[in-house]
């Protein structure tokens, strides 16, 4: 799906290409006498393997970014919330005009909080810009978005659970379909 992701903000956007990489710690070449952990490097820097692009820039696929090479990282360090950033109790204490006693009114909602991003008005002009090939005129954006996998056991009961309830009201649907033919079949008898 994120393939398919790419290609819609791609085309939502209007941009020249869309990349989608992974933030991922380098592996280790293993050999078949190697055990099943022998792969993991714990002590690598992690950097950001691209995994999807768009068909004009399909080259970047399997490309690799370190940490140290371009401005990408910096979107992994958000600068730190201001004042109006900070949440608020729910409730906020309000004095009656009345009688002067204190009263609870409950605070507008907080505006939706977007993934962190980073935008370059001209690339050419940064100097901290990485180019897999020749620079060209233009923006760039990278944002830091992070989502929830379904890759555990619960999730994959659900998917069983829900399928088997897919199975059971296609059955109930094709019963109920078997059903109306066979009423429409009488009716078109009796009119004969």
């Amino acid at each position: 799906m994120l393939q398919s992701l790419a290609t819609y903000l791609k085309e939502f956007s209007n941009s020249t290409a869309v990349y989608i990489g992974k933030l991922e710690i380098p592996k280790k070449q293993v050999d078949d006498a190697d055990d099943d952990v022998a792969h993991l490097n714990e002590d690598a820097e992690q950097h950001i393997k691209f995994q999807y692009a768009t068909s004009e820039h399909d080259y970047i696929v399997d490309q690799t970014l370190g940490r140290h090479q371009g401005i990408t990282f910096d979107v992994f360090d958000p600068p730190a919330p201001g004042e109006e950033d900070e949440v608020k109790d729910d409730v906020i204490p309000e004095e009656d005009e009345e009688d002067g006693s204190k009263k609870e009114t409950e605070k507008k909602e907080a505006p939706e909080k977007l993934p962190y991003n980073i935008l370059v008005d001209e690339v050419v002009r940064n100097n901290r810009m990485h180019y897999f090939k020749v620079p060209r005129l233009g923006s760039y954006m990278a944002i830091h978005l992070e989502y929830d996998a379904c890759l555990h056991e619960d999730a994959f009961d659900d998917g069983v659970r829900e399928m088997i309830n897919v199975h059971k009201r296609r059955a109930d649907l094709e019963d109920e379909k078997a059903e109306w033919e066979k009423e429409e079949q009488l009716r078109k008898e009796q009119k004969e």
